[in-house]
């Protein structure tokens, strides 16, 4: 029979077998802390069922992630966080007679003012009642009292600190609505924890946050220029979207009105929740420099080339005529571009042809999303497609009324002028952070137009700046390369245009010889119908370029 040989004593393995046990002792004693500090500071506080057998299941809240803005610096500020609460329950476990109970609420009515009345307290029999919410302070008072007929619940509220001043960021209703909390809600809401029968079972997990690219100072002061703009020729509406041109990032995203995103059941307006700059509009003549580049692209015009301009064109049994209603002769369509001149366009886009026009503007994608981190509509090029698809369509897209696009998409567009013919994909966050850093930044999404064209129509847009009508964004030591544009707004209840509002809009980027941003300026029903947008929109365009200038100390280029 084979005997098994007895080990010998090793010290080495006693302290080893030692250490082992002690360092699980600690372990589960930690553990052990942990549970019995969480009961104490009532974050949940369990009193048992006059049944052994009932389960009780609660949930602990997780935080959610926290969105961010930044300044030149990098530093962050936060734009939307959380405010730590607790619900107040209560429920008669111990069938306690009306006297005690009366006492009981008497003692919790010192502290704080019930949500029932002193009735239902009494008659609630084993009905759980919401007492109210209040904050930690109010909880350790709540706490002194002993009571285990009460038991709080700890939740989060979401906290926006600066306001109505960014409307793209939405707000909470149980899950993200509207803006960025919407888009990003599966990151920044991960899981709540679980405790059952006074254990937990699930750990929570905090939300992801996210760092936008928005600077606060930027944003404060471009939302500050545009009120006063506004309430100084009595505008309606505001959008403005400052966009880097190095990499698509946006710098500030202004809308007015707007409202307060922690009061936001008090908006009775729905309307005002919608984030504006990913909504369609019909842009008028800032569409211009589109059809000029690609008639540029297929060798049909040049800056110096010349057209009869007779002030009108007459199609499909109807008079188009300048927006001025002058004539001007045989001009160049530098000139044209200079004074936007609706008949310039319409020769381009009747050079062009009804295939070629409507291909670019696919191409350009003003039907589809420019990939922005908000939920995003597209454009419409509906009017030039069968059953409409009629000439005067064709002729009035050329001036950009009857075809729509988003201000996001319009900007990101506008840009490859200044990037070698290239579009990027804007985007609002910049990182999104867990355990570890997830970055995003710039892509190329195409190219509609080749390097050559670009460059000459960025040299044609500096011109409408130095002599055309984007003359008021002139900056003495920058180029500027932009173009302003006025359209009227479709009536849908009068079924046809309305004078009576109208939309101006200037859209540019500088320094045009080394662009570092994009700024475009959107202006919406003026009291005034008689003014135009070459006298509004390139003024605040202006006023915000030189905030840049001096807030990002950007180097002059015009010498």
């Amino acid at each position: 029979m084979r005997v098994k040989k007895r080990k010998n004593f090793s010290l080495r393995n006693f302290f080893r077998k030692t250490h082992y046990y002690l360092s699980n002792l600690v372990l589960f004693s930690i553990f052990l802390f942990f549970i019995i500090n969480l009961a104490s500071l009532q974050i949940f506080k369990f009193t048992p069922s006059a049944s052994t057998s009932e389960s009780r299941a609660s949930i602990i809240k997780a935080p959610r992630g926290e969105i961010y803005a930044v300044d030149k610096d990098g530093n962050l500020y936060s734009i939307a966080s959380n405010e730590v609460f607790y619900k107040v329950y209560f429920k008669n476990f111990r069938n306690y007679p009306k006297e005690k109970l009366q006492e009981f609420y008497h003692q919790i009515a010192k502290i704080i003012t019930p949500r029932v009345s002193l009735e239902e307290f009494l008659d609630s029999g084993q009905k759980l009642l919401f007492l109210g919410e209040v904050d930690l302070n109010k909880r350790k008072e709540l706490s002194k009292l002993n009571l285990d007929v009460i038991w709080f619940e700890q939740d989060y509220r979401r906290v926006y600190p600066y306001k109505d001043l960014i409307k793209i960021v939405g707000f909470v209703q149980e899950k993200g609505v509207y803006g960025l909390e919407s888009y990003y809600d599966n990151f920044l809401k991960k899981v709540d924890g679980l405790i059952v029968d006074g254990k937990i079972k699930r750990v929570p997990e905090k939300g992801y946050d996210l760092v936008t690219s928005l600077d606060i100072n930027v944003q404060t002061n471009v939302f500050n220029f545009t009120k006063e703009f506004m309430k100084e020729y009595d505008f309606k509406e505001a959008i403005v979207i400052v966009m880097s041109a190095k990499d698509g990032s946006i710098v500030a995203w202004v809308e007015i009105p707007s409202y307060d995103p922690n009061e936001y059941s008090k908006v009775s307006d729905f309307s005002l929740f919608k984030i504006k700059g990913v909504e369609p509009f019909e842009p008028g003549s800032v569409i211009k420099p589109f059809l000029y580049s690609l008639a540029i692209e297929n060798k049909l015009i040049t800056p110096q080339a010349k057209y009869e301009d007779k002030g009108y064109v007459f199609v499909d049994g109807q008079t188009i005529s300048n927006w001025d209603k002058r004539k001007y002769g045989v001009i160049t369509f530098q000139e044209a571009l200079n004074k936007s001149l609706n008949t310039g366009s319409i020769y381009i886009q009747n050079l062009l042809g009804e295939v070629k026009t409507l291909e670019f503007f696919e191409k350009l994608g003003f039907e589809e999303s420019t990939g922005i981190d908000l939920f995003e509509e597209v454009g419409s090029l509906k009017t030039l497609r069968k059953p409409f698809g009629r000439k005067i369509n064709f002729f009035t897209a050329s001036f950009g009324q009857g075809i729509s696009v988003t201000p996001i998409r319009l900007i990101s567009d506008f840009l490859m002028f200044a990037k070698d013919g290239t579009i990027l994909r804007p985007f609002i966050v910049k990182e999104i952070r867990s355990d570890h850093i997830e970055k995003f930044s710039g892509a190329i999404t195409s190219k509609p137009i080749s390097q050559e064209t670009a460059k000459v129509m960025n040299e044609m847009l500096q011109e409408v700046v130095e002599d055309g009508y984007g003359k008021k964004a002139k900056m003495e030591k920058f180029w500027v390369a932009g173009k302003t544009g006025t359209a009227q707004v479709f009536n849908k209840e009068l079924q046809r245009y309305d004078d009576r509002k109208m939309i101006h809009t200037f859209l540019g980027y500088f320094p045009a010889t080394r662009p570092e941003f994009a700024i475009l300026v959107i202006l919406k029903e003026p009291k005034d119908n008689s003014i135009i947008s070459s006298q509004t929109a390139p003024k605040l365009w202006k006023r915000i370029a030189e905030y840049l200038v001096d807030y990002y100390g950007i180097l002059p280029d015009k010498y």
